[in-house]
């Protein structure tokens, strides 16, 4: 499942959680013609020590990729997700104009 929000009326995120630890986050921008890939893999470990306490210790890696529309295949991710942010209410460019880039 995955979780969409309205950053601004030329913006819109989908984060999916990823197994228990990592969120995959897929922001896109209908200004600047990007999309912005995040990938959070965070590890928490509990440990007991011989019984005088609890110790906690964390690893965090992430990822990040920014792609430009004209580098990706097909329109298809786009294109829903232009819909999905005018259904929340944003008002991006209109689509045809990301169907041509050069």
């Amino acid at each position: 499942m995955s979780d969409l929000n309205k950053l601004n009326d030329q913006t819109i995120s989908e984060t999916s959680s990823i197994g228990v630890h990592a969120k995959l986050t897929k922001i896109f921008n209908f200004e600047s013609r990007q999309v912005t890939t995040i990938l959070v893999d965070e590890l928490q470990i509990s440990q007991y020590r011989d019984g005088s306490g609890k110790s906690n210790a964390a690893a965090v890696s992430t990822q990040m990729n920014i792609q430009n529309f004209k580098d990706i295949e097909g329109t298809g991710e786009f294109q829903r997700m232009h819909e999905e942010l005018k259904n929340l209410g944003g008002n991006p460019r209109p689509l045809p104009n990301y169907t041509t880039f050069y």
